[in-house]
């Protein structure tokens, strides 16, 4: 038995044309207000987890509320690493 994943696949192979059209929007509004986050936690002392309202009330976009969290998480993440490797390297 595999092990547990909480990813999933799923295949646009026999997708019409309009549903990926809508997948590469969705994709590219999200990549953006990802975008957006670096840039908002990018000059913050500490960086949340999970962005409070005060920073994702700032961000532009037509996705859910839901999915806009979602993306302030990852790039919450993706800031904590930078952190975190800055960090290892000033103390080489």
């Amino acid at each position: 038995m595999e092990p547990f994943s909480s990813s999933g696949e799923a295949s646009i192979k026999f997708c019409n044309k309009q549903k990926k059209a809508d997948i590469s929007l969705f994709l590219s509004e999200y990549r953006s207000v990802v975008a957006q986050f670096i840039d908002i936690l990018w000059d913050l002392e500490k960086i949340p987890m999970l962005p409070p309202k005060e920073i994702t009330t700032q961000v532009d976009s037509w996705l859910s509320a839901r999915m806009i969290q979602c993306a302030g998480k990852q790039a919450s993440s993706i800031n904590i690493y930078r952190d975190w490797e800055t960090d290892r390297k000033s103390t080489r």
